[in-house]
């Protein structure tokens, strides 16, 4: 995924579906915000899928199968960085006195 938009940046994207790799990146992205906690409630689905629709002007059936990719994507693979993580990390640089 982070391949993906590193040659969207540098305008390297594939001629032939150039918008599909973003809403699949877009989409990718937006799950995996969701999934820090481990875990996407209907909630969070429902506005990553309407989020979807808005910006790309998207079908319902077509931003509910992108965000089911790109949660299959994001599962399969172990989480780096967990919600765990972050407030450890956020323990570790946060002055004493912000406590």
């Amino acid at each position: 995924m982070l391949n993906r938009l590193r040659t969207l940046i540098r305008g390297q994207a594939s001629a032939a579906a150039p918008g599909r790799d973003l809403k699949e990146s877009a989409a990718g992205l937006l799950v995996e915000a969701a999934l820090v906690d481990g875990h996407m409630d209907p909630v969070e689905r429902r506005e990553i899928e309407g989020a979807l629709v808005r910006s790309f002007e998207l079908s319902e059936a077509v931003a509910v199968g992108l965000v089911d990719e790109a949660e299959s994507r994001a599962q399969s693979r172990p989480m780096i960085f967990t919600a765990s993580a972050a407030r450890s990390i956020a323990t570790l640089i946060t002055p004493p006195a912000f406590r």
